[in-house]
């Protein structure tokens, strides 16, 4: 059931940290501890974020390239949490995504362009267990509310998601689900309301 209650608040997150870049950025840099380097996003804020978004999963790199282009850039405190992730587009253009933990669920805020402009605002929800069971995430153009669901043996295998834009109140609904070969993903198909599907992943 989708809780109007966290989308709202989540929007509010979002409008209250707008021009927040600054001071946000500058106070997560400092408590950055280790940084490590990929080709393509390789860590994720939640369970297959990259396949649910069509994205392969990137690669890990031994040590920073010299050129940081279409490089991914992650910034851990002393405790291992990521909390700071900068995707080098370009050498003068990025896009910047700073993580708050909290006990509950962790918040991220992506920023992009040189204006450092809020794009989206995503909340990560855990249940008791520490697994994944929402994320709702507030941008520019919409909002969307996943629901996590697993089986008995811990694996994800349905997201129900249901999304609106700005500033319309008309929602759309689909779901995923992901199928699995001896504990592996091996493969997602997006099944909307209106009967229509496709595989997007692999």
């Amino acid at each position: 059931m989708i809780d109007f209650k966290d989308i709202n608040v989540v929007g509010l997150c979002y409008k209250t940290h707008e021009n927040s870049y600054d001071e946000m950025f500058h106070k997560y840099i400092g408590e950055i501890s280790q940084t490590q380097f990929s080709k393509e996003r390789y860590y994720y804020i939640y369970p297959f974020e990259n396949e649910l978004n069509s994205q392969k999963r990137g690669k890990l790199l031994k040590k920073q390239p010299s050129r940081l282009k279409n490089i991914h850039e992650y910034g851990f405190d002393s405790e291992g949490n990521l909390i700071c992730v900068t995707e080098h587009i370009s050498e003068s253009i990025r896009k910047t995504m700073i993580i708050e933990n909290a006990s509950e669920y962790i918040t991220a805020f992506t920023f992009i362009g040189g204006n450092h402009k809020l794009q989206n605002v995503t909340r990560v929800f855990r249940d008791t267990s520490g697994q994944v069971s929402a994320v709702i995430n507030w941008g520019m153009y919409g909002w969307r509310y996943d629901s996590f669901k697993y089986n008995e043996e811990g694996l994800l295998v349905q997201v129900e998601r249901v999304a609106s834009e700005h500033p319309s109140d008309k929602m759309t609904d689909s779901t995923f689900y992901l199928s699995y070969v001896n504990g592996l993903l091996d493969s997602i198909t997006q099944h909307y309301s209106n009967g229509y599907e496709c595989k997007i992943y692999p």
